[in-house]
Parts: C-alpha cells; sequence; structure tokens
C-alpha cells in the first residue's frame, strides 16, 4: 500500500521558506530599496552632491531641501543618496572577502585536522583577540584610506569568526558516510572541501 500524496505534502521551496519569515522579507525590501538607491541615487538626486551653497547654510529640512542642508550649504538627502553606494560596496565587498577567507581557513582546517588544524586556529586565535578597532586604525594609516583597502581592513578583522564556524561543521561532516562514500569512489581533497 503505498501513501497518498495528501499524506507526505511536498517539501517547501526555499521560497516558500523565505516569505513566511516577516523579517526576512521586510529587510529584502529594505535591501531592495538601499540598492535600487545606491544605483540610481546619484541620477535622482535634488542637487549636486558636492555643490557648496546649494541653500543657506544649516537650513532646516523643508520643501526644497528634505533633509536640510549642511554646515557649507550642500543638500543633505543628495549627500545621502550618493553615500549610500559607498556603504553598501564597503559592506558587501568586506562581508565577501571575509566570508570566502573564512570559508577557506575553516574548511581547510576541519577537512585536514593534526597539526595543519592546530596551526590555522593558532593563527585564527591571534586574530580574535587582536584589538580590532585599533588595528583597522593602524591599517588604513599604514596603507592609506582608500575604499579597496577600508574593505580588506575589515575583512581580515571579519573572518575568524567564520573560519571557526565551518571548521565546527567540517568536523562533524568529515565522518559522515556520504563523505567516505566519495572518498572511497576517488574524489580528491579539494572536491571533498568545496563540493
Amino acid at each position: 500500500m503505498t501513501p497518498s500524496d495528501a499524506e507526505f505534502p511536498a517539501a517547501p521551496t526555499a521560497w516558500r521558506l523565505f516569505a513566511r519569515g516577516e523579517a526576512a522579507v521586510a529587510g529584502a525590501v529594505v535591501l531592495a530599496v538601499l540598492l535600487a538607491l545606491a544605483l540610481g541615487g546619484a541620477v535622482v538626486a535634488p542637487f549636486d552632491p558636492e555643490k557648496v551653497g546649494a541653500g543657506a547654510a544649516m537650513a532646516m529640512p523643508g520643501n526644497m531641501h528634505w533633509m536640510g542642508t549642511d554646515e557649507l550649504g550642500r543638500d543633505v538627502f543628495s549627500r545621502i543618496l550618493v553615500g549610500i553606494k559607498v556603504s553598501l560596496l564597503v559592506g558587501i565587498g568586506a562581508a565577501a572577502v571575509s566570508t570566502g577567507l573564512g570559508v577557506l581557513v575553516g574548511g581547510v582546517a576541519g577537512f585536514s585536522g593534526g597539526l595543519i588544524d592546530d596551526a590555522l586556529m593558532r593563527v585564527t586565535e591571534v586574530f580574535q583577540v587582536v584589538p580590532r578597532f585599533f588595528l583597522a586604525v593602524l591599517l588604513v594609516a599604514f596603507f592609506g584610506a582608500s575604499i579597496f583597502n577600508i574593505i580588506v581592513a575589515i575583512a581580515i578583522l571579519s573572518w575568524p569568526e567564520v573560519a571557526r564556524i565551518v571548521r565546527a561543521e567540517f568536523l562533524s561532516l568529515r565522518s559522515r558516510q556520504f563523505v567516505d562514500a566519495a572518498r572511497v569512489a576517488g574524489a580528491s581533497a579539494g572536491t571533498l572541501i568545496f563540493v
């Protein structure tokens, strides 16, 4: 006797699971609005963000300047629209680099075990105990305050947490049957780590 489809409904898709979370949907909407403003902010900005004297200095928010003006008379709303792009670039870039580095270090450490694991985890612990703010300021002061250097400085200070989480997951997965089956089938270490 085979069970009917009504007894075992189809597994929910990733989109359905995502759509059930109100906070996740709200966050996605906010991110989409910010990305749209970052991509088109310079086009829709009512004033040139660098123009001094676009209005009276320190003007209150009003019809002409929605968020007022700064001490040089520049339109604050226009400057925010242009500044969103830099903020998102730094945030997304630093998150991508730190995640990639953390996955690489944590994956190799968790998969290899032994001396390689010990060495990589000691390096990770060194980065975790160093005061982050002062090291970030030191890196930016030493190498310069470009966007690329800021992304690298934040990423270098953020990867240890990702590495420890990935290492713990690799330690639990490396002894599972599907990994043993792939190893017996001839999968290389690189394939086992990244696939």
